[in-house]
């Protein structure tokens, strides 16, 4: 084997070797950095949607909605928050059923992507605008204005505007044996960025 040859194979040989070492390396820093919550402060962007107005029907197949307002409260009706000086998100829209049978899904129907501080992804509640009854499910043809009612922690900024994303859900044609022939999305269809209403009382 002549020394040009060797040369090659060797050169080659300590590239692998420095690849391996340098991403044993990276993933090492990654990981030290994680742990100590380095990367929590790079914001994790809001998630995708189509932009949409205020007010704006967003055809979800099954069902439309059109958000209308975004409103902060301290206090709404009977419902108690976690903690003391923790504030209401409450995102109002206009939602209507356009399948032939109700539904019950409104908890996957809206999201705050972006939002900081809430207690949980889902709605806290969801309540009738009109009468701040609790509802679980919406009929066919019937508008209805609903609340959808998030808590968010008072530790962080009231917001004065926000970011809602609108979920729709995929058809499966031909969905596997005891498999759903429809499944809720995980990211928004539409976003709309909608002014806040700061210490609202109804």
């Amino acid at each position: 084997m002549g020394g040009g040859v060797v040369r090659q194979v060797l050169g080659e040989l300590l590239q692998t070797v420095f690849r391996k070492v340098y991403y044993v390396i990276g993933a090492g820093l990654v990981a030290v950095t994680g742990a100590f919550g380095g990367l929590d402060a790079v914001p994790q962007p809001p998630a995708a949607g189509e932009p949409v107005a205020v007010g704006e029907v967003v055809d979800c197949g099954r069902w439309t909605v059109a958000v209308t307002d975004v409103k902060t409260f301290t206090q709404l009706g009977d419902l108690h928050l976690k903690q003391d000086g923790n504030r209401w998100l409450v995102a109002i829209a206009k939602v209507t059923v356009t399948a032939d049978r109700s539904m019950d899904n409104l908890y996957a129907m809206l999201r705050l992507p972006g939002t900081k501080g809430l207690t949980t992804v889902e709605p806290d509640r969801i309540i009738l605008a009109r009468d701040g009854n609790l509802i679980r499910r919406l009929h066919p043809s019937m508008t209805e204005r609903v609340a959808f009612v998030w808590e968010q922690a008072g530790t962080e900024q009231a917001p004065t505007s926000l970011p809602v994303g609108v979920l729709c859900e995929t058809h499966e044609d031909d969905p596997d044996p005891g498999m759903p022939e429809y499944v809720a999305d995980t990211e928004p269809t539409a976003a709309v960025t909608v002014p806040v209403v700061a210490g609202a009382t109804k």
